[in-house]
């Protein structure tokens, strides 16, 4: 896999993609919505394959909420030469045994209802993807209340 490197704006591409999947969003009455800073430093990565982890984390937020959820894009500079986006929903949570595991090909946590069980790859090629760049994805999570994705890449330097 090749990326084609080159500073990009972060907020640019959370703007798009969360304006993708409003429509989706809404007919769950779903809020989602965006914060990421247009000072956001720019970010070194390939356009194409940062846009599709971020419509994984969000196209997982939205099969994972609820009707009446929340769903936040948010983008931040997170220290040592990093930018941060955050992808941060009020769904179904992650059981702590499932963390470990659910980056992992073909992974699906016991308590993710069927329906919305997918091929079971998204993660584990966003996972890649980050790795990639050179940055690192990670998941918080509580049962029953939401969890947060966040991933880090590096800033462009000028």
């Amino acid at each position: 896999l090749e990326l084609t490197l080159t500073p990009i704006s972060l907020s640019d591409i959370a703007e798009e993609v969360v304006e993708s999947y409003q429509t989706a969003a809404s007919q769950k009455s779903i809020r989602l919505r965006t914060d990421c800073p247009k000072a956001l430093p720019l970010a070194i990565g390939d356009a194409d394959k940062l846009s599709r982890v971020l419509i994984n984390l969000v196209h997982n937020a939205i099969k994972f909420t609820p009707q009446g959820g929340e769903i936040s894009v948010e983008g931040r500079e997170s220290g040592g030469g990093h930018v941060e986006v955050r992808v941060t929903d009020s769904g179904n949570g992650i059981p702590a045994h499932d963390i470990e595991k659910i980056f992992d090909k073909f992974y699906w946590s016991e308590s993710a209802p069927v329906e919305a069980r997918g091929a079971g790859l998204g993660l584990a090629i966003a996972k890649n993807l980050i790795e990639l760049h050179g940055g690192m994805i990670r998941v918080e999570s509580t049962l029953g209340q939401g969890s947060r994705f966040s991933f880090t890449v590096p800033i462009a330097t000028p």
